[in-house]
């Protein structure tokens, strides 16, 4: 009976004890023994996730909080960014393995450790925001992701084999000062073509059974410009860590390095330990070769963070042309990646690419969707942005480029020539397929531009419809920039004349562009021409008639 009793009582812990899952949506969950769940796979998760803190059992109605994420939970989900929230606690091997579109893993600060494969092939990945104080980064971890630079804080005590191997988009690495050696297991950055490399502590390998003999750390990567090496970083153990980095160069932050430098130092290639020992750089690249001369560690760590936020700016910029030319439907939300102050700092790119977006893409398509027409009308802002950007001009728009009396010395240097033609083009080309009833902004625009390029002429032909519809014919003040480039077109020796307002509102228009402006004006000219011809033709007529001349003015035969 006590058996009995006993088996009886094993059976009940083990049902009370036992796993139950259940589905929310698309999603699978687990209980577990502390009362919580594991989110054990969301496959089909796309977009833009955002995992929950709680979900309820839909059949027991049930509140759990979600602490953990299962090992392949969302292994090759097509889903771009994810959120996971603060009860997220432990992270499960190859959750997010091949994770192709995968761009953005947004954590709360909660986790410590990353498990093996757990990013494994997310080639789209550049961005893990708030994981915490990171500890461990396991086995293949971040193998094949899009990285452009990597920050290992003092917290992580370990990064496994391969970890951050095959990153091709990997340029720069920083390990940060810290209270204990950061350890390492073999091929940390295998196959990865890193350029730049600033260690601030002790390293301490881990080998394995084939790689006994051999630091393996940078060796054999043809990339590697820079090595920096803080002062007090042991390097005597570092056998044939450079070995085959034939263009690298190290810069000690210590003048005078010991002999605890032997060993790296008998790994370097000939081409490398052809100078001294301490080199710097006086470049604002990154990417530039080093001079000769000691250099401090907190400059050269300036400057690498300066290409690391760089890198960060650059990756929005290449996803903004590619949903322009791929999903232009999303730009607009693309727009509210990038800070006004990040487009004014890396002007020269972000322009370039508006450029390119323009003539490449947008300017020689046949057809336009109401999408593109969309992202058109803000190529025009953009272009004229990046104008203001190159005198320190955040935002800017018409009004401040008056204020700022840019026409004059846009006339005096000729600099963005082209981008006011592309500017005219542009908008031309948005009229060819939008016609509003009254765009006076745009319309504006187009006069500045006329006035930039020299085409005074046309410039002071256009300006009453541009004054009409800037005033709605008379009802509103003048703006600030109609008044000065009213101004401007006549120093220039043409007349900008405002019309009257008197009878503005009979036979006028507001529609259309400055190319259908000027056709409407020859239209209206050739008619009058025509009208002029006829009445010249019936007063001949007429004279020839009265003077006994025929129809061209010859005299009429007698009748026999």
């Amino acid at each position: 009976m006590k058996q009995f009793l006993l088996s009886l009582l094993v059976l009940l812990c083990s049902v009370g004890i036992s796993a139950a899952e259940f589905k929310v949506g698309d999603a699978k969950y687990s209980t577990l023994p502390d009362g919580t769940v594991e989110l054990i796979e969301f496959k089909k998760a796309s977009g833009d996730v955002v995992i929950p803190e709680k979900v309820t059992d839909p059949k027991t109605k049930t509140e759990y909080t979600v602490s953990a994420i299962g090992p392949e939970a969302f292994k090759k989900a097509p889903m771009t960014t994810v959120t996971i929230p603060g009860s997220v606690k432990v992270l499960g091997e190859k959750a997010f393995l091949d994770c192709k579109n995968l761009t953005t893993a947004n954590f709360q600060n909660t986790i410590t450790d990353i498990p093996d494969e757990c990013f494994r092939g997310c080639k789209k990945l550049t961005a893990v925001i708030d994981a915490g104080p990171m500890t461990t980064i396991g086995a293949f971890a971040f193998m094949g992701t899009g990285f452009g630079g990597i920050l290992i804080p003092p917290t992580t005590k370990e990064i496994g084999f391969r970890a951050f191997s095959d990153c091709n988009d990997l340029k720069t690495i920083i390990i940060e000062e810290g209270d204990e050696p950061l350890k390492l297991y073999p091929g940390v950055m295998y196959g990865t073509p890193v350029r730049n490399v600033i260690i601030a502590r002790d390293l301490y390998y881990i080998p394995v059974e084939h790689m006994l003999d051999k630091f393996r750390l940078y060796n054999n990567n043809p990339a590697l410009g820079a090595l920096v090496i803080a002062e007090g970083v042991n390097t005597k153990d570092w056998k044939n860590a450079l070995e085959d980095c034939n263009n690298a160069l190290v810069i000690f932050e210590s003048e005078t390095p010991g002999q605890e430098l032997a060993g790296l130092v008998s790994s370097l290639s000939p081409a490398a330990t052809s100078n001294q020992y301490f080199f710097g750089w006086d470049h604002n690249d990154m990417e530039s070769a080093p001079v000769s001369g000691p250099v401090s560690l907190g400059t050269v760590k300036e400057k690498a963070q300066e290409y690391l936020e760089k890198e960060k700016v650059m990756t929005k910029f290449r996803e903004f042309m590619r949903v322009a030319i791929e999903e232009p439907e999303k730009l607009r939300f693309e727009y509210r990646n990038i800070e006004p102050e990040e487009a004014v700092k890396y002007n020269t790119e972000f322009t370039n690419g508006i450029r390119v977006l323009c003539d490449s893409v947008y300017l020689v398509k046949p057809e336009l969707s109401k999408a593109e027409l969309d992202n058109v009308a803000g190529f025009i802002n953009n272009l004229l942005m990046g104008i203001g950007a190159d005198y320190g001009i955040a935002n800017m728009n018409l009004e401040k480029w008056a204020r700022a009396d840019l026409l004059n010395k846009e006339l005096q240097t000729g600099d963005h020539k082209e981008d006011y033609e592309r500017i005219l083009k542009t908008i031309d080309r948005y009229f060819t397929f939008e016609q509003p009833k009254n765009d006076p902004y745009r319309q504006a625009v187009q006069l500045a531009c006329l006035c930039a390029i020299g085409k005074w002429k046309e410039a002071a032909a256009y300006f009453p419809k541009v004054h009409r519809g800037a005033t709605d014919n008379g009802t509103d003040p003048v703006p600030t920039e109609i008044v000065y480039i009213q101004n401007a077109i006549n120093q220039h020796g043409y007349k900008a004349v405002a019309p009257s307002y008197k009878t503005a509102s009979s036979g006028s228009s507001d529609d259309g562009s400055l190319i259908e402006f000027f056709t409407k004006a020859a239209i209206n000219a050739g008619v009058e021409m025509y009208k002029q011809k006829k009445a010249e033709k019936e007063f001949r007529e007429l004279y020839y008639d009265a003077m006994g001349m025929d129809s061209k003015g010859r005299p009429r035969k007698k009748k026999k």
